[in-house]
């Protein structure tokens, strides 16, 4: 049976997370592509009707390409969001594994110190199965730091500290990575419109309080390149101190170097009214222009 410490060292829980961006990233890709295709698809049908009566829009396929147009022009504003949350979930549930798993490692000693500041009723303790025990340990140890309510990676590095892990961070990666979860705040909490928190902590974001925030398909990617290089920092930091070697790795192909993840976050200076869902969505700042000056002329 594989133990605790060969299942850190194999980094199990970091290899779930990339299969999680893989996926996502696939996801995103097959999408963009399936709807393009169907427009092309529709072109044709548009342009050569079975019958003289037969009107394209009445078709499945009319209404179909007509929500599909919306969705491209917009850079896919509902799915985008969804993949936001996702990811950050994913990378909170990769970091709790890691630490599970550290925590098991870990001696008397270093446990009893970091767990000195937490509030442990041996009485709940107690009643847990074991493996149960250690994720409660962990919740305990969120819990007296108020992790989750932390901006950006501190939620993580909150709970790394006591436990001895503080790995290396890019400045770019901590910048990408503070703003993706400003960002994915909205969309978990506000419906994705844009509060004074948010505009604080992204300054020069040009949404006002109220207005939607749309992820663009650069800053999901950003978002999701610095999560694998942080994982990356934290697992070759317990692997440190369990005397193992770091692991080697280069960039990603689609960055040069780590400042390309900054510039990836630029916002789109587009930011339509309404919600995606909504049926406002589909005004977009130069078709309000467009429609403007036909109404005007």
């Amino acid at each position: 049976m594989t133990s605790v410490r060969e299942e850190l060292v194999a980094a199990l829980p970091v290899r779930d997370f990339l299969l999680y961006v893989t996926s996502t990233r696939n996801l995103l890709e097959v999408i963009s592509e399936s709807a393009h295709f169907s427009l092309h698809v529709a072109s044709f049908m548009r342009s050569s009707p079975v019958s003289p009566n037969e009107r394209f829009e009445e078709t499945s396929v009319g209404y179909m390409s007509e929500s599909l147009q919306r969705e491209i022009d917009n850079e896919f504003p509902l799915l985008h969001a969804n993949a936001l949350v996702g990811l950050w979930g994913a990378l909170e549930a990769c970091i709790n594994d890691l630490c599970l798993l550290w925590l098991q490692c870990m001696d008397r000693r270093s446990l009893g110190e970091a767990l000195a500041g937490a509030r442990v009723k041996m009485g709940e303790y107690l009643s847990l199965d074991d493996d149960d025990r250690w994720q409660w340990l962990l919740l305990q140890l969120q819990r007296s730091d108020a992790a989750s309510l932390r901006t950006g990676i501190g939620q993580f590095e909150s709970i790394l500290k006591p436990l001895g892990v503080s790995p290396q961070v890019d400045d770019a990666v901590r910048t990408t990575l503070f703003r993706i979860k400003a960002m994915r705040n909205l969309h978990a909490h506000r419906a994705g419109r844009a509060d004074a928190k948010f505009l604080r902590e992204w300054p020069g974001h040009p949404a006002e309080v109220g207005r939607l925030v749309v992820p663009t398909k650069k800053q999901i990617v950003a978002g999701y390149t610095a999560m694998v290089l942080y994982i990356d920092g934290v697992h070759d930091a317990m692997q440190v101190k369990i005397g193992n070697s770091p692991s080697r790795r280069d960039l990603p192909p689609w960055i040069e170097s780590m400042d390309d993840l900054v510039s990836m976050l630029e916002p789109t200076a587009n930011v339509p009214e309404g919600a995606p869902w909504s049926h406002h969505f589909s005004r977009s700042a130069d078709n309000s222009e467009q429609r403007r000056d036909e109404t005007t002329s």
